[in-house]
Formats: C-alpha cells, structure tokens, sequence
C-alpha cells in the first residue's frame, strides 16, 4: 500500500494543475481531429466515389500549416498561449459545425467543402506551437522529459485506437453526426482548456512585423544545436515518410500478403512506440540522452536491416514492433531536448519554425519512396530505412554536446 501512494504522490503531476487541464483538452481535440480526418477519407469514398477529394482536402490543411508557420510561431510568442488554444478550439468547433452542415443537406459542390477544411487548419495551426512553448512552464524541469513521453504516448495510443473506432461509426452513424461529435469534442476542449495558466502571459512588445514574423527561422539557423536536430530529423522525416509505402510493397511483394498483412505490420510498429512512450513516462531522464539516442538508433537501424534475411511474417512483426520501440524512445528524447534546446521569448516561433522543416520535407519524401519502390529490389526496400541511423548518431550527439559546453560556460558566468 505504502509503495502505491509514493508512486501516485510522485506521478500526481500528471493529474493536476495546469499540465493536467493541458494534456487532455489537447487530446479530446486530437481524438476530433483525428476522427474528422480519417471520417473524411471513407465520405469522399462512398460519397463523391473517388478517395483523390479527401486526399486532396487533407492534404490542402497540412500544406496550409506549413506555409502558416511562421504566423502560427509569432502568435504562440504574442499572446496567451492557454487563450490562443481555446480560440482555435472554438473555431475549429465552427467549421466542424458547417462540414457537417455540408454533408447533411448534401451540398451539389465540393468547393465549400475545401474552403471550411482549409479554414480549420488556419484556425488550428496555432495549437502546436503554443502547446510546446507552454509544456515545459506547467511541469517541473526534471519532469520534462516524462512529460514528453506521457503525451506521445497518448497520441499513439490515438493513431491505434482512433481508425477501428472511426471505422466502427461509419457504420453506424452517419457522416454528419460523426463531424457534430467532432465539434462537440472540441467543445469540451475549449471549455476545460479555458483554466489553464500561462504564467508568461501575452508579451505586447513582440510587434506583427517582418522581422518578427521571421525570427523563428533565423534563431534556429543560428543555434548550432538546433541547426544540428533539425537537419538530423529533417532527414529522418523525408525517409520515414516513405515507410507506408515500403511495408505495403515489400508485404505484397515478399511476403506475398494482402493488404491486411500491410497493416498487421505497421500495427506492430504502432504498438511499439506507444509501449515505449508509456515506458518512458516513468523512466526518462534528461541524462541519459546520449547513451540512449546513441544506442536505440542502432538497434532501429539494425532492426531494419534485419528484415531483409528473413521473409517470414511473424519475425517481421517481431522485428518491426522493436523497431517501433526504439523509434518511440528516440523521439522522446529528441523531443525533450528540443524544448530544452529552445528558450527565450521566440520559443514559439523557434519551435513552430523546426516542425515547418520537418514538414516540408515530408511530401517529398512520398514521391521519392513512390519512385524507388518502383526501381528497387522489395527486398531491399525495408533495409533503406536504416539508412538515417549513423547520421541521427553524430548529429545529436555533437548538438547536445555543443549544447552542453554553452550551458556549462552560461554557469561560470553566472556565478
């Protein structure tokens, strides 16, 4: 008994105060967005009989959140970052509202449709960036990585969870109550978020100028550790975009599968990250970065590697659910160091600069993984993956050597 009540007095920060009223309004608009986003791709099937609308509509909303960032970064430095959730909560409620309206009195046109879709993601672009500059103020410094880790373990747990459930209301339900849960979700979100505390507060001297506007970009170009983490996952986002892609050909092709052997497979990778985030909520310590990036890069690279000797379904599974684990532990980490690696008043605009990189890549990475999966041997498909390994290795590790070095000097200063 004694040893349950330390472990709920230690992890209380979970379950109270502002990271608490954080953390689960984020994902009761997380499980909306989701929901409306995989919803939209089976109603442009069955509706409009061609899945190109819905790629295309949500492709349209990840564009317009890349182009956005640098708007999106400045108003997370600007205002009230719990304010500014709950306002993208409220419109994003709104244009739920009218998607739904559409779907129901059966619109002739698709234009509306792309217009309110773009308008969510405008109005919800801002929630990131405010989300990860005010992480790190609601939760004690050395709880910061488990924090990290707790909420990606909630978003995996999303992207396993959240397609069976959309699948299962699809069925049931029709398309226009599916999208006024999602509004209503994001109800709640805006509500329950209203009560969360931003001790920073609006900062008014942070003008809407060019030189503002831009400032993300260049703090991370100048910020060698920075620099170093974006072009390490830059990379790592334009490979593993392709992943999908190369499961789904090489299970055909290798395995001889269906396309349910495709996604068994990438379900296995799923549940290890999710397994491992909720592993790293109890045991993630800044201090043991290094060691950790260093050694769960290598096991993911040879765990890629691997799958190429045997063509066997189950040690594939077995194989691509230790991948997913390192994968998980890596990007907690990363994560973590990231927060810690991005400070000041232009925190927001540094963070929401980073991910526009790491997007930006991410559509490329597509066309290049189509384009090989059609000159490249199956076989070898998989094993492509392992490539980014030993450029993760020594970019972080110099990043958070250089970043180490900067603090020490910042210490002698001090005293």
């Amino acid at each position: 008994m004694k040893k349950i009540l330390s472990f709920l007095k230690e992890y209380k920060w979970i379950f109270t105060g502002s990271f608490l009223r954080l953390w689960s309004g984020v994902l009761a608009s997380q499980v909306a967005s989701l929901l409306f986003y995989f919803s939209l791709i089976w109603w442009s099937i069955e509706v409009l009989g061609s899945p190109l609308h819905g790629g295309i509509l949500i492709g349209a909303g990840t564009l317009v959140t890349v182009l956005a960032a640098p708007l999106t970064g400045w108003m997370a430095d600007r205002f009230h970052r719990g304010r500014l959730i709950v306002l993208s909560d409220i419109f994003t409620m709104i244009g739920f509202l009218f998607m739904s309206l559409f779907a129901f009195i059966e619109i002739g046109s698709i234009w509306p449709m792309y217009v309110v879709r773009i308008l969510i993601s405008i109005v919800n672009a801002p929630v990131n960036p405010a989300f990860r500059s005010l992480l790190p103020e609601v939760v004690d410094d050395k709880n910061l990585e488990k924090a990290v880790a707790f909420q990606g373990s909630i978003m995996q747990g999303n992207q396993v969870i959240i397609p069976i459930v959309a699948g299962g209301l699809t069925v049931i339900i029709p398309y226009p109550l599916i999208w006024t849960i999602c509004a209503s979700l994001t109800g709640f979100s805006a509500i329950w978020e209203m009560f969360i505390r931003d001790q920073r507060g609006s900062q008014s001297d942070i003008a809407f100028k060019t030189k503002q506007l831009s400032r993300g970009f260049k703090r991370l170009f100048k910020n060698q550790p920075l620099r170093l983490l974006a072009i390490s996952s830059g990379l790592d986002q334009f490979v593993f975009s392709g992943f999908p892609i190369y499961i789904a050909v090489w299970s055909l092709v290798v395995l001889q599968g269906q396309t349910l052997t495709a996604g068994s497979l990438q379900t296995f990778w799923a549940v290890g990250v999710l397994s491992t985030s909720v592993f790293m909520t109890f045991l993630a310590n800044q201090k043991h970065i290094k060691r950790g990036v260093t050694f769960f890069s290598v096991i993911l690279g040879l765990s890629f590697l691997s799958v190429v000797l045997f063509e066997n379904f189950w040690y594939s599974c077995m194989i691509l659910l230790i991948a997913g684990g390192s994968s998980g532990i890596i990007n907690v980490y990363l994560e973590g160091f990231l927060q810690r690696a991005s400070t000041g008043k232009d925190k927001g605009r540094t963070l929401s600069a980073f991910m526009a990189i790491n997007s930006a890549l991410v559509p490329l990475g597509y066309a290049v993984a189509g384009w090989l999966s059609e000159l490249v041997n199956p076989v070898w498909l998989i094993a492509m993956l392992a490539a980014p390994a030993p450029i993760t290795i020594w970019t972080v590790r110099k990043a958070i050597t250089i970043w180490e070095q900067e603090q020490q000097f910042q210490k002698a200063v001090n005293e």
